[in-house]
């Protein structure tokens, strides 16, 4: 449970870098010589799918790490009032 957590907030911090990645695209694309727009679709879908992989890895990792800590304070409650 803790691994899954320590990865799925590993996988939420690369997002930033790749949303930096994928905005120098499109101002690149749109600030170039051609000035084609052809470009930007395609990256606008991986913008999406970009915040949805975020969304989801923001949520296992709240949610990993909230049961991980309910069932660590379950067993050192259970060896203090032993």
């Amino acid at each position: 449970m803790y691994i899954s957590g320590i990865i799925a907030s590993i996988l939420f911090g690369a997002a930033m870098p790749g949303f930096c990645l994928l905005m120098g695209g499109m101002i690149d694309s749109v600030g170039g010589n051609k000035g084609s727009f052809d470009m930007l679709g395609t990256q606008a879908k991986w913008m999406i799918s970009i915040g949805a992989g975020v969304f989801l890895f923001s949520f296992a990792q709240i949610a990993l790490f909230s049961i991980f800590s309910e069932n660590i304070s379950f067993k050192i409650k259970v060896e203090y009032f032993k």
